[in-house]
């Protein structure tokens, strides 16, 4: 049964106790409780600040989603909260975790170009993360319910500068940080509003060629779950 809950996160994505116990022939909740917490103990699973279970460092491949509509608008408010979660406004829609956005309905949105990892808007004052497990040059995993993103910079050292210097200054400049996972092509789920939770680190990453580099990476964490502000 522990095999059986692991691959159905794994195929299925972050799911809740509930949802999981209606899709998985367990006797009971509190067997299933079990299980659960045996798998996180022994690091099988993850859970997210929203109670969600997930198997770290694997973004799940997306089969049903909730679909937004081409944007016609720039996004107006961030930091709307729902009993579903944090979201924001684009227009008179909410967009909440769980929703996923087009490339173009992400550059539709906040004025963005159409490729980088990272995207500053200048148009909203925001800061799009996007994730992929599909690209194996960054790094990016769950360590507990903290989520590290590497940088910006595919050949060589990459430098404290744009997009990475822009997230090292998120805390003290406020801009919000929105994360998405891309989940296939043109698919991009929005995981919610994060923060940094420690300092900007460093660590030795291959580059394109192969040859190893020092990356930053950045501990991000679901901002309802948030630590003490960084000085």
């Amino acid at each position: 049964m522990h095999a059986i809950v692991t691959e159905f996160l794994r195929e299925h994505g972050q799911m809740a106790a509930p949802e999981l116990l209606a899709n998985i022939d367990v006797d009971d909740s509190a067997k299933l409780e079990a299980i659960l917490n045996a798998l996180v103990k022994e690091g099988s699973l993850g859970r997210s600040p929203r109670g969600n279970y997930y198997v770290p460092g694997h973004v799940a491949r997306l089969e049903k989603c909730k679909r937004v509509a081409t944007a016609g608008s720039a996004v107006v408010a961030f930091g709307v909260d729902t009993p579903e979660g944090r979201g924001f406004e684009c227009g008179t829609r909410l967009v909440m975790p769980g929703d996923v956005l087009t490339n173009r309905e992400l550059t539709d949105m906040f004025r963005v170009g159409n490729s980088a990892g990272i995207r500053v808007s200048k148009a909203t004052g925001s800061i799009l993360l996007i994730a992929s497990a599909q690209n194996a040059l960054y790094k990016d995993r769950w360590q507990d319910d903290v989520f590290m993103y590497t940088g910006e910079g595919a050949l060589g050292d990459q430098a404290m500068t744009r997009g990475n210097l822009a997230i090292a200054d998120s805390v003290q400049s406020g801009r919000p940080l929105l994360l998405f996972f891309k989940r296939r092509v043109n698919a991009y789920e929005f995981q919610g509003e994060v923060r940094l939770s420690a300092a900007p680190d460093d660590e030795q990453q291959p580059d394109e060629t192969g040859l190893m580099r020092r990356v930053w990476v950045f501990a991000l964490r679901a901002i309802e779950n948030l630590g003490p502000p960084l000085g």
